[in-house]
C-alpha cells in the first residue's frame, strides 16, 4: 500500500468517525497538505502523521517499524510456502523479540522456523481443533519468543502472522509535542495557500511500534499554529481532541 492510500484510509475512517459521515477530500501534491477539504465555508488542509514508541521525526526513523516490516515480510514468505507444501490450513503467530534482523540473517531464520512448524505439525489431530505452543529456548531461534500453531477443520485458508507484546505503553505529553513541532515546519510552507489548517495523529492497533494508551487528561493546553489537532486511535475507535 502507498503512502497515499494509507492516507487515503486513515482520513477516511476518521472522517466516518468525527463527521459522522463521508466527506469529500483531495490529495493534492507538496506543498500543499496531505489532505484538501471543504468545511464551514473554509478550504481546510489536514496532515497526517503516525505516532510511534522510538522515532525523532525528523531527525531519526522508527527501529520498531523497521523491525516490523522484516517481521513481517518473514511471515509472509512462511505462509506462502506453507500454503504451497502444507496439505492442511494453519493459523500461526510469531512473537518475535525486539530485536534488529539483518539482511542476512533472513532467509536463515525463515527456514528455521519453517523447519519448526514441519517437525511439530504431526502432533496434529486432523479431526479436532488443536494448539500448540512452541516456547522452548533449545529449539527456537533466538530472534522467536515463542511460537503458536492452530488447527482446526473449519479453517478455510493458512495465515501466518507476528503478535505483540501485552504491554502497552501510555501516549506522554512530550511525544504528542514532538510530533507536532515536526509538522509545524512543513505547515509553514503552505501557510497562505489555505484556511484553516488541521493535523491528525494516527495511533495504530495493529502495529506495535504505534501502539499506546491515551491519557487525555495531560493533553491540554498545547499550543500550536494548527487550528486543530485531533489524535486518532484505530484500536479503540476514539478521537481526542487537543486543540
Amino acid at each position: 500500500m502507498t503512502k497515499k492510500e494509507k492516507e487515503r484510509n486513515n482520513f477516511s475512517s476518521f472522517a466516518n468517525l468525527f463527521f459522522g459521515h463521508e466527506i469529500d477530500f483531495e490529495q493534492p501534491n507538496p506543498p500543499l497538505p496531505d489532505i484538501v477539504f471543504n468545511i464551514e465555508g473554509k478550504r481546510t488542509g489536514c496532515e497526517i502523521t503516525t505516532i510511534f514508541r522510538d522515532n525523532e521525526p525528523g531527525v531519526r526513523p522508527s527501529f520498531l517499524k523497521k523491525n516490523e516490516s522484516i517481521q513481517d515480510s518473514i511471515c509472509k514468505s512462511i505462509e506462502k510456502w506453507l500454503t504451497q507444501n502444507i496439505p492442511i490450513f494453519l493459523q500461526i503467530h510469531i512473537c518475535y523479540y525486539n530485536r534488529l534482523i539483518s539482511d542476512s540473517r533472513i532467509v536463515k531464520l525463515t527456514g528455521q522456523i519453517i523447519s519448526l512448524i514441519e517437525s511439530n505439525i504431526s502432533e496434529i489431530i486432523l479431526e479436532e481443533h488443536n494448539h500448540l505452543m512452541i516456547n522452548s529456548r533449545e529449539v527456537l531461534p533466538n530472534e522467536l519468543n515463542y511460537l503458536s500453531i492452530y488447527y482446526s477443520p473449519s479453517f478455510n485458508r493458512t495465515i501466518v502472522s507476528r503478535t505483540g507484546a501485552s504491554c502497552i505503553p501510555n501516549l506522554e505529553r512530550e511525544r504528542i509535542i514532538t510530533n507536532i513541532r515536526h509538522k509545524e515546519k512543513k505547515l509553514e510552507k503552505y501557510r497562505e495557500l489555505l484556511d484553516s489548517y488541521w493535523l491528525l495523529l494516527i495511533i495504530h492497533n495493529y502495529i506495535f511500534s504505534s501502539d499506546f494508551d491515551l491519557r487525555e487528561n495531560e493533553y491540554n493546553n498545547i499550543e500550536s499554529i494548527f487550528d486543530k489537532i485531533l489524535i486518532y486511535s484505530k484500536r479503540d475507535q476514539k478521537i481526542v481532541t487537543i486543540k
